[in-house]
């Protein structure tokens, strides 16, 4: 089994703020680290809400409402430095509730790679900057249409049952010259390996990209969504509801590839987010 268990490396950081207590995980927060943030009330709440990083932080909550979660995290190139997640919500009966507390953010352990593609991916003509374009506005869309509750439940499981590489942020060089960073986790897939989505929630986008070649969108809600590329064939279409194990389709050698294989993506608010790091995380069951 080639899933990370980093949750046994995980503590969990405590601040009591009076009848109410923040913690989260994973300890060490890293450039690029999905969050789970935990309220702990000594009473039920009505609302809450929250900002960090100048985004909001969606919370949900268990059934009795005096637990309240929260998946968030910062992006790959976000300045290490101290940030403060803000808190503010409604008790039941009316009492208002305020809590912040400040949470480092460190610099990530990333590397390089060089790789060679066809010259089209590094200097696509007119009609492919065009499509690029196109594409750009189609995954924006995509963005634009996140569900306002969670609709995954508990830990996210491996896409595939294969080798997972440790690869997320490597610095891009393609054909000798730097182009990108790469925002995802690389598996070993053959050409044609079911390709399973990892958690339930809703196809946005299933169509072909130039350079994610054919690609698939889930929306988990919240503004957390994981992306799938380079299938060789699609098992579902936007709109469908899925579920976690669900086969969204065939692993493939499609858009700005060496070979066969997946690429796991997962964003967060616009923030590129570690997919190994979110597979290793221990998460609640939500209630839809």
């Amino acid at each position: 089994m080639f899933r990370l268990r980093l949750l046994a490396l995980l503590l969990v950081v405590t601040t009591a703020l009076g009848a109410q207590t923040i913690t989260w995980q994973p300890r060490q927060v890293q450039q690029a680290s999905p969050i789970l943030f935990t309220l702990t009330l000594d009473k039920p709440a009505t609302r809450i809400n929250a900002t960090w990083l100048d985004k909001s932080v969606a919370f949900f909550s268990s059934e009795d409402r005096r637990t309240w979660y929260a998946l968030a995290g910062p992006d790959v190139e976000q300045q290490p430095g101290e940030y403060t997640i803000t808190l503010d919500g409604t008790y039941a009966g009316g009492a208002p509730l305020h809590a912040s507390q400040n949470v480092q953010v460190t610099e990530g352990n990333f590397h390089s790679s060089t790789l060679k593609v066809a010259g089209k991916f590094i200097a696509p003509s007119a009609a492919q900057q065009r499509q690029i374009e196109l594409d750009t506005k189609a995954k924006q869309r995509a963005w634009a249409s996140s569900a306002t509750q969670p609709l995954w439940s508990g830990d996210f499981i491996l896409p595939v049952e294969t080798e997972m590489f440790s690869n997320y942020g490597d610095n891009r060089i393609f054909n000798g010259k730097k182009v990108s960073i790469h925002r995802g986790t690389d598996f070993r897939a053959h050409m044609g390996t079911p390709v399973r989505s990892v958690n339930s929630g809703r196809v946005l986008l299933a169509q072909k990209l130039f350079l994610e070649g054919n690609c698939v969108i889930v929306d988990h809600g919240n503004q957390l969504f994981t992306i799938y590329m380079h299938f060789s064939a699609f098992r579902v279409k936007a709109g469908d509801r899925v579920k976690k194990g669900q086969v969204l389709g065939l692993s493939g050698a499609t858009g700005r590839v060496t070979g066969p294989h997946l690429h796991l993506s997962v964003k967060w608010e616009g923030e590129s987010l570690n997919p190994a790091a979110l597979l290793a995380m221990k998460l609640p069951e939500t209630t839809r």
